[in-house]
């Protein structure tokens, strides 16, 4: 036993600060075995992806390809730029999908937004999922050679869909819409070259094509009423990709829209905000002197 004797004598006031020294000392140990471990674990998940990925023999933009491909995560020919949530940015107008799994929605976006149904209008069917892509695709070069917008004069024409291949119809009920060309006189529009270079477009009936109301938004209407001088009943036409044609108003600057790209007959056609895709590209067929047009891809 030892004696007391041998034993250092503290007073109360000394045992407190020795016993507060002792677990300040062993709180501090632990918090750096903590921290050390942290930072270990830390540093072997950044780089075990990079490891994983050189030894798989693919490369960043392989996997962003495959990515892009996978429709859980983007529609073909679309690549992930963002998760669901999180902020994103684009540069210019363009087209970003929304979604996963084949279900996506779509706008027009130019500038910094928020990958999110608040931003798209539309819940998605699976918000772990979600991402929004923008497309990285161009089209390829048609089999044959279409009209350019230098070679366009006043004449009669069938105004054809790039991305669906259907024809633009204005039908009884004033509705523009998409329909299989069939040569009906619906699917005829009359052209007039201005002579500053601007068209009109009048359907059969002889009522020109023109902005609803004069709306300047993306998704505007497009109405038929009695000709007149008005800029909202008049068009610009200029070449896009891959020789098809762009039709913007004069008014507003929007161009005519297939609208959420849908390939259905019967999917509206309206205004909205360039960007180039095939939606928003089109193909004027002259009519022949049988009043029909001859239709190619």
């Amino acid at each position: 036993m030892i004696s007391a004797k041998l034993l250092p004598a503290f007073r109360p006031q000394e045992i407190k600060h020795h016993a507060f020294r002792y677990c300040r000392w062993r709180f501090n140990l632990v918090t750096l075995v903590k921290t050390i471990a942290y930072l270990s674990t830390a540093l072997a998940c950044a780089t075990l992806p990079a490891f994983a990925l050189a030894n798989s023999g693919a490369s960043v933009s392989s996997v962003g390809e495959r990515l892009a491909n996978d429709a859980r995560h983007a529609p073909k020919g679309y690549l992930s730029i963002c998760t669901y949530g999180s902020s994103c940015a684009v540069t210019k107008p363009s087209l970003v999908a929304f979604g996963s799994h084949g279900d996506y929605a779509y706008r027009v976006i130019n500038g910094s937004f928020l990958c999110s149904e608040r931003t798209f209008n539309r819940a998605p069917s699976s918000p772990s999922a979600a991402n929004c892509s923008v497309a990285t695709t161009k089209a390829s070069a048609p089999a044959a050679p279409k009209t350019l917008a230098a070679d366009l004069s006043t004449g009669d024409y069938a105004i054809i869909s790039r991305h669906s291949g259907k024809a633009l119809e204005l039908d009884a009920k004033g509705t523009f819409h998409q329909t299989p060309y069939t040569g009906k006189p619906s699917q005829h529009f009359s052209l007039v070259k201005r002579e500053d270079g601007y068209f009109t477009i009048a359907n059969a009936a002889g009522q020109s094509l023109e902005v609803e109301d004069w709306s300047t938004s993306d998704g505007a209407k497009i109405a038929s009423t009695p000709p007149s001088e008005s800029l909202n009943q008049q068009w610009s036409i200029e070449d896009a990709d891959a020789g098809y044609l762009s039709i913007a108003s004069r008014f507003s600057g929007k161009a005519l829209d297939l609208f959420g790209m849908n390939t259905h007959n019967n999917a509206q056609v309206r205004l909205w905000t360039y960007w180039g895709g095939k939606n928003q590209q089109w193909q004027l067929i002259r009519l022949s002197d049988e009043g029909t047009a001859e239709i190619s891809f």
